[in-house]
């Protein structure tokens, strides 16, 4: 990768709604593209996506839940261009009706710092900016995250950061049944 084009992470802010949209429906395109239908990645995605990043931006809880963005300044964008996010924070105990660990039906949180997000661009693969986000994101913490079981690609860069599958796994009827895994690290 040309040095010119190593992303600097910095801390989103309110006006990079529309950027991070734009990111984060492209990079469901490229890697879900096969896992889920369009509805998930294209034009109304992308409606959906402005208005979830302009009220997480927005949000008071976004200064002590920050979102973390990888940019690029090049010739063509010169005032950046965001190529990937991560955004961590407290866990959210979500409904696992069928899972017997969970008294009440949900699946207790394994560790206190949850990643939610981490994107990146496909041509940005392997550039280092994942884990520098991850860095960001996370630090060197306890943490755990779901990912796509079907995403091999996004699994071997957990595991070399130190995440490992638990057993848990879910169906997500958010993302279309998306079959997910759980990392812990």
């Amino acid at each position: 990768m040309d040095a010119a084009l190593t992303p600097i992470i910095r801390r989103a802010a309110p006006g990079d709604v529309e950027q991070l949209a734009l990111v984060h429906t492209r990079a469901w395109r490229e890697t879900y593209a096969e896992l889920v239908p369009p509805i998930m990645w294209g034009e109304e995605a992308l409606g959906h996506r402005l208005s979830m990043w302009r009220a997480l931006l927005e949000a008071p809880e976004h200064r002590e839940t920050p979102t973390w963005v990888a940019e690029v300044v090049t010739a063509d964008s010169p005032a950046g261009r965001i190529v990937g996010f991560a955004r961590a924070g407290a866990p959210t105990a979500e409904p696992m009706p069928t899972d017997p660990l969970g008294a009440d039906g949900r699946l207790a949180p394994p560790r206190a710092l949850e990643l939610q997000m981490l994107y990146l661009l496909a041509e940005f693969h392997g550039s280092g900016a994942g884990a520098a986000l991850l860095q960001h994101a996370v630090g060197d913490a306890p943490a755990y995250l779901w990912v796509a079981r079907d995403n091999p690609r996004a699994r071997r860069f957990y595991e070399r950061e130190g995440f490992l599958a638990d057993g848990a796994e879910k169906i997500d009827p958010r993302f279309a049944d998306l079959a997910e895994v759980r990392l812990v690290r």
